[in-house]
């Protein structure tokens, strides 16, 4: 029967319903249970329902059962209530409204599935329409009910130069660009310097501490700072020598750069430049003990009767010549070599040179024409090489002579009387006083 298929489908509906739904509403019934009206029980065939319950998970209507529900039931569809009406079929559902069907019944504070923050907390809707969740983000911040983003709400942080906050969907915005006297940032504030950078004061180096202002300064020591750090062997614009090559300190590595060698007429190099440090003369530095320029510029020995020269830096010295002197050797800078012709000097001055008539030479200190014994004798030994073979002879009127009396030929130097100056010159070993026809010696 349609109406036995009916009660059926509503039996095995009510039992799939029955862990959703809530009890049926009560109907009064007597104590003994359900009967139906004129005596019939309500199982008995063509009993009606009446105002009994005969009716299971239906409805009585016009003395028969109807309907899968019973009337006023009410049970949760969705998160609406559905309330059974008197034909005995679900009315529409009435939706809970920030609340939880329940049995029901709306309850609670949420509905299912609702997300919210509580705080930095997400919380969402349990089945009983209550809020839970106790964990804040630890990462992020709480976005309509979930953590997203990579920081919280109120959180700063530095990134490079750049002072950021996290906004209200937890990401990082840059809030300040440190530059000019702070460009660095430390603890989300704008500082002096970036904590563990160095940096040149001059030639000293300054570390950043950790709260990012510099410290004090520490000199470099024969260095050079580069880059925050003593560097290098030199500090600089120092300067040195490199034998003759001036050196200056690179101020980018701290290391010697050489530069031009030195060269006439600076070729000495002193303190890192070159310079003369003997004497400038004209064009050429020099040591004043050379022959050419001898205890002055200019001053130069000369080999005059000599075959050797030198200088001590205060006057020439000479290896003078056979025959030659140099008597003015005394006398700085002495530049005119051995300047006498003379085997000997008169004090610092030459000889007189002086002819024996007859084509020799003698040398003394004495005047030309000095006629004595001694200057004939002089004159007799410039003939015979040797004084021993030379006389004093007195002629005719006392006049008195020298003569070669031990030479082969005897020739006689008379130095008194009106012939004196004369030579007396003799082919042979005989002696003969001087005659005005005679040559003269002086």
């Amino acid at each position: 029967d349609a109406t036995a298929d009916a009660t059926a489908d509503a039996t095995a509906d009510a039992t799939a319903d029955a862990s959703v739904r809530d009890a049926p509403a009560a109907i009064d019934a007597p104590a003994d249970g359900p009967v139906a009206e004129a005596g019939l029980s309500c199982g008995d065939a063509g009993a009606p329902c009446g105002s009994h319950a005969c009716c299971v998970n239906q409805t009585c209507a016009s003395g028969a059962c109807t309907g899968v529900c019973v009337d006023g039931q009410v049970r949760c569809s969705g998160n609406g209530v559905e309330t059974c009406g008197p034909d005995g079929m679900w009315g529409a559902a009435a939706g809970c409204t920030s609340q939880t069907c329940v049995t029901g019944a709306c309850s609670g504070s949420c509905a299912p599935g609702q997300l919210r923050c509580s705080g930095n907390t997400p919380q969402s809707c349990d089945a009983s329409g209550n809020w839970t969740g106790s964990a804040a983000c630890s990462v992020g911040t709480c976005d309509v009910g979930v953590c997203s983003g990579s920081c919280s709400p109120g959180q700063t942080r530095c990134l490079g130069n750049l002072i950021q906050s996290c906004d209200g969907s937890g990401n990082w915005q840059t809030q300040v660009t440190c530059s000019g006297t702070t460009p660095a940032c430390v603890g989300s504030t704008c500082v002096a310097c970036a904590p563990g950078t160095t940096q040149c004061v001059g030639n000293a180096t300054q570390s950043c501490s950790a709260g990012g202002s510099w410290g004090p300064t520490v000199n470099c020591i024969s260095q050079t700072c580069v880059n925050g750090a003593c560097t290098g062997v030199c500090a600089p614009l120092q300067t040195e020598c490199s034998g003759s090559t001036p050196q200056t300190c690179n101020t980018t590595s701290g290391t010697w750069q050489n530069s031009t060698p030195c060269a006439q007429p600076a070729p000495d190099c002193l303190n890192g430049a070159c310079t003369c440090q003997e004497t400038p003369c004209g064009a050429t530095c020099t040591l004043l003990n050379t022959t050419s320029n001898c205890s002055a510029c200019g001053d130069a020995c000369t080999l005059t009767n000599a075959s050797a020269d030198s200088c001590n830096g205060t006057t020439c010295s000479y290896t003078c010549q056979a025959g030659a002197s140099d008597c003015n050797k005394g006398t700085a800078p002495d530049t005119d070599g051995c300047e006498c012709a003379t085997p000997s000097c008169c004090g610092t001055s030459c000889q007189t040179t002086h002819s024996d008539g007859i084509g020799q030479s003698y040398y003394d200190c004495n005047a030309l024409k000095t006629y004595t014994a001694t200057t004939a004798l002089e004159a007799c030994a410039a003939y015979t090489g040797n004084q021993a073979q030379c006389a004093t002879f007195t002629c005719t009127g006392n006049s008195a002579v020298v003569c070669s009396s031990g030479a082969a030929n005897c020739d006689c130097w008379q130095y008194t009387g009106t012939l004196a100056g004369y030579v007396g010159v003799n082919a042979t070993t005989a002696c003969y006083c001087a005659s005005s026809s005679d040559p003269t010696w002086d």
